[in-house]
């Protein structure tokens, strides 16, 4: 899928659907899960600068630092040298929104809560946006615990906000949900509930959310999000500031982007990037560096050394 996308856009030359010369964020790429990264280059320059800067706390003698350093900067190098077209006029104008509007835009957080702005440790300032992908609850297995009808949970990025249900939320919600709600907190309030009744009202919870999801969206969303201001998990509004996203890289400079960096697809290689700078704080809270508490005898790895 990816590649016959990729030929289309290569293709188309001119006037002739030019809008085709990039890849769309979020079509196929051919790999399951997997969709088109909106904006790889950026994501790169972000991924390999914090990797660089954060591998500073590892002792420069250490030879993972070492090569982790050799690494990254050689992808670093490759991925500077491919810059999209209108780049300049973009980054000038850009520049000139933050100094006009720089305590909007870092202040406030955009669309409410999934984009912000920030500074990276090589000086660029990056808008960094948190894909989240919808949960359906059906799809998700029960790990055994209960939903307190007098709390519920937020999703705001990577974690997660307590909010207390007070009577005034309770009566917002439908009343199939509400009675629902009440029955599994009167069985879960029950010691000698059979754990089954108590199952099979969380999942007919679940999927009452489900439903209003489906079937009123808006009063859906109104609801949850009115819960998450309450908590402080997000802001009540919108940045006033409208920020331009990044110029994307054609099909063609991904394609020889790939074919440098020699790691598969484009999106493969941010995947592990943020691999990579996760195992910097593993590294450094585990560090290998260090000698054994307990030596090895001598002459134990004897067999293992590699002879001339």
């Amino acid at each position: 899928m990816r590649a016959a996308l990729r030929l289309l856009a290569s293709a188309a030359t001119g006037t002739v659907r030019p809008s085709t010369r990039f890849l769309k964020p979020g079509s196929p790429t051919g790999l399951t899960g997997l969709g088109t990264h909106p904006s790889p280059r950026s994501a790169l320059l972000y991924l390999y600068n914090y990797t660089l800067d954060k591998l500073k706390q590892i002792p420069e003698h250490s030879l993972y630092r070492q090569s982790a350093e050799a690494v990254t900067k050689h992808r670093l190098a490759i991925v500077e040298q491919f810059v999209p077209d209108g780049y300049d006029a973009w980054q000038e104008r850009a520049r000139k929104l933050l100094e006009k509007h720089k305590g909007d835009l870092t202040a406030r957080q955009f669309d409410g809560q999934h984009a912000r702005l920030a500074e990276g440790p090589d000086g660029r300032v990056y808008f960094i946006r948190q894909m989240l992908t919808p949960r359906d609850w059906r799809d998700v297995e029960w790990d055994g615990a209960v939903l307190d009808p007098h709390f519920s949970w937020v999703q705001t990025g990577d974690e997660k906000v307590t909010v207390p249900f007070g009577p005034e939320e309770v009566e917002k919600l439908p009343d199939a949900i509400r009675t629902a709600d009440r029955e599994l907190h009167e069985l879960s309030a029950n010691r000698e509930a059979d754990p089954d009744a108590i199952r099979t009202a969380d999942r007919k919870l679940h999927e009452l959310y489900a439903n209003w999801e489906k079937e009123d969206p808006d009063a859906f969303r109104t609801f949850f999000r009115e819960l998450a201001i309450k908590a402080g998990g997000i802001v009540a509004e919108k940045s006033p500031v409208e920020w331009e996203s990044e110029p994307p890289l054609s099909a063609e400079q991904i394609a020889e982007m790939e074919a440098r960096l020699g790691s598969g697809l484009i999106e493969e290689v941010v995947q592990v990037a943020e691999g990579e700078l996760k195992l910097v704080d593993i590294m450094a809270k585990a560090k290998p560096w260090e000698a054994l508490e307990e030596q090895a005898p001598e002459g134990q790895w004897t067999y293992f050394e590699r002879k001339q």
